[in-house]
């Protein structure tokens, strides 16, 4: 299965990611997906998983 999100990237993160691509910062790159990254894919799936009672689309199933 394939999910796609969009997530918008502001003028620092776009700076971030290519100083941690030059300088190989590892360390960087991980707090990047931590704490930009997966908040962003935690909301999407928090609002894809809604209850169908609710409104949403229910079960993947």
């Amino acid at each position: 299965m394939i999910i796609m999100i969009t997530v918008d990237l502001t003028e620092k993160d776009i700076m971030r990611l290519k100083v941690m691509m030059m300088d190989h910062d590892v360390d960087d790159a991980f707090a990047f997906v931590r704490d930009r990254l997966m908040p962003e894919i935690q909301e999407h799936e928090r609002k894809s998983m809604r209850n169908h009672l609710d409104g949403g689309k229910g079960s993947m199933f």
